[in-house]
């Protein structure tokens, strides 16, 4: 094969380059009013707003903004 392109089933397919991702320390988002854990991570560099989460917390269950 020569080239970076390579032709399969009529699609066309570039190489690209392995990248290595540094590793971040990562901290779980938590519910304001409860604590519980959400299906969100944040870096210590974040920064967002306008971002809503409910929580999983069978007795909480509110909605709260995530403001970095």
């Amino acid at each position: 094969m020569t080239g970076k392109w390579k032709v399969w089933k009529g699609c066309s397919l570039h190489y690209a380059e392995v990248v290595e991702i540094e590793k971040v320390k990562q901290n779980k988002v938590r519910c304001p009013y409860c604590g519980y854990p959400v299906n969100a991570m944040k870096s210590e560099d974040a920064k967002c707003k306008g971002i809503f989460f409910k929580c999983k917390n069978k007795e909480c269950k509110k909605i709260f903004e995530l403001k970095i």
